[in-house]
């Protein structure tokens, strides 16, 4: 608890250096420096409370909150560099830094995809499937945004909000939060999911609207602080994670078990969608992406069908066997006994019956 308040306090704390900074030196290169500094710094709080939630946590929903420390680490990494460059002027990194910024969001675009019914010490090979997924996506919006540079200019029919990548990309992320939300069907899940969905659509927002040239947003000015101030909300919802809550998803009908197979296609689908209408500008490129969506897809669907049956031979094995001596159970020989019965009907053969197993149907009764 006491280190749940340090941390809300520094973090007002550089909300509030931020704003007496704006204030007094509005839109100088000192305001600039200062609000790069508090971003930093306030990605550290994020940090640090999203370590303490995945220590509360324990082995329940371990593996969401390490994804999300990963994301804030390259969010802390990018705008360092983007520090360096506003201080230096050597604007050669720009292209560094897109891609940080940009490789940043990838893990947390992950997490309605994390199962916390598979969490092991070790790396599920899943997630590596769910990268390259997230990643193809990444770069087909990418690729559509180069192929139309006009766009960029055109806004979204809401006064003063362009199109750009990231508006794009934070939509289909918002609704794979939302889905999470939903099919979670749990306060836990609700918290989370709900309160990443609301920070990255409200952040698309304003990527959207710093994006459009007509609106000239530059550094050091009030729009700084629009975005720190965002970042309460996963800072938010990391500090009241109770150590008890879990992301496992309740018992659910069928109707929401068919959904939450269908969510892993939410990234594919658009992926091949954009990469579909940027064929004709890129070709070979775009068939190579295609093709590497469809492979990683059907190698995610083999492995959760291979997991599957595996659970249900497990379930029918214990339904069949004695736990402490691993022999066939009472319903087992029985279920035995009666096809073999029905069996020896039809061909009028002779039943044997071993003695061993009598004997063993004795003892169970």
């Amino acid at each position: 608890m006491v280190r749940r308040r340090l941390i809300v306090i520094v973090a007002c704390t550089l909300l509030l250096v931020q704003a007496a900074t704006i204030a007094a030196l509005h839109g100088k290169r000192t305001a600039a420096l200062v609000s790069d500094l508090v971003q930093i710094g306030l990605g550290m709080t994020w940090l640090c409370a999203s370590l303490q939630a995945r220590a509360r946590s324990g082995r329940a929903s371990c593996y969401h909150w390490t994804w999300l420390s990963v994301s804030f680490i390259g969010f802390i990494l990018a705008q360092a560099l983007g520090t360096y460059i506003d201080v230096s002027s050597d604007h050669s990194c720009d292209p560094l830094d897109d891609i940080l910024f940009s490789l940043s969001v990838i893990p947390m675009a992950m997490l309605p995809f994390v199962d916390p019914d598979r969490e092991h010490s070790r790396f599920d090979r899943l997630h590596v499937l769910d990268f390259v997924q997230v990643s193809c996506f990444w770069i087909a919006v990418y690729l559509y945004f180069r192929a139309t540079p006009g766009l960029a200019l055109a806004t979204v029919g809401w006064e003063g909000f362009g199109w750009s990548s990231a508006l794009v990309f934070h939509a289909i992320l918002t609704l794979s939060f939302v889905l999470g939300a939903v099919l979670g069907r749990s306060r836990a899940a609700l918290s989370f999911f709900g309160g990443m969905a609301v920070y990255v659509f409200v952040a698309g927002l304003a990527d959207s609207y710093a994006a459009l040239p007509a609106n000239n947003v530059q550094s050091g000015q009030w729009f700084d602080l629009l975005w720190s101030s965002l970042q309460l909300i996963p800072l938010f919802v990391a500090l009241t994670w109770n150590q008890d809550a879990s992301l496992v998803p309740l018992p659910a009908r069928t109707e929401r078990m068919v959904l939450s197979h269908l969510l892993p296609l939410v990234y594919p689908f658009f992926a091949v969608l954009l990469l579909v209408r940027d064929a004709s500008a890129n070709p070979r490129l775009s068939s190579v992406m295609v093709m590497v969506v469809f492979a990683a897809l059907a190698v995610r669907i083999l492995i959760a069908q291979h997991r599957l049956l595996r659970a249900q031979d497990n379930l029918e094995y214990e339904a069949s066997h004695d736990a402490l001596t691993g022999t066939c159970n009472r319903a087992s020989i029985i279920e035995t006994l009666s096809r073999e019965l029905l069996r020896q009907q039809r061909t009028h053969e002779t039943l044997n019956c071993h003695a061993g197993g009598h004997r063993l149907l004795q003892d169970s009764q």
